[in-house]
């Protein structure tokens, strides 16, 4: 995943607050990714201690704060759409960020990761570095909820 834009660098990417190596390989998209690396050892030239992602924080985010670093995208999910209104609703439950599509979910093409739900719904998200706040675009809904969960559901909501 890195090896087409990886490169050597005597010091981590400005977000990157990782402690001192010997130096760091930068790979990704705005340099995403950063593994410090040390002299190898068992004959390999270096070892990578970790892999820091520059996104990695939100991985860790409780539902609540997710849902705070999160956008809809206005022309998939108008505000006032019934899937806007289940997403919403499904943040107060739970929400997590995962790098994998759940199994049952159709893929997303612009999808960089997605939210999932503990009721079988999730969220494809694109990855916004630029917009601090809200960097996670909501693209969409993978609704595979029992089918007479749907139904109640929509009935509930007319």
């Amino acid at each position: 995943m890195i090896a087409p834009t990886v490169r050597a660098a005597r010091r981590p990417p400005a977000w990157c607050g990782t402690r001192p190596a010997d130096f760091y390989l930068v790979a990704g998209t705005g340099d995403e990714f950063c593994l410090p690396c040390r002299p190898g050892s068992g004959g390999r030239a270096f070892d990578v201690i970790t892999c820091i992602h520059r996104a990695g924080n939100l991985f860790t985010l409780n539902p609540t704060q997710l849902a705070g670093r999160c956008q809809l995208d206005p022309t998939a999910l108008p505000p006032d759409s019934r899937e806007a209104r289940l997403i919403t609703g499904a943040f107060h439950f739970s929400g997590r960020l995962s790098w994998h599509k759940p199994r049952w979910a159709t893929s997303h093409a612009e999808a960089k990761w997605w939210i999932v739900f503990h009721n079988r719904l999730a969220v494809p998200v694109a990855w916004q570095p630029e917009v601090e706040a809200t960097p996670l675009l909501i693209l969409d809904l993978a609704d595979h909820r029992p089918l007479l969960i749907r139904l109640l559901s929509r009935l509930r909501r007319s």
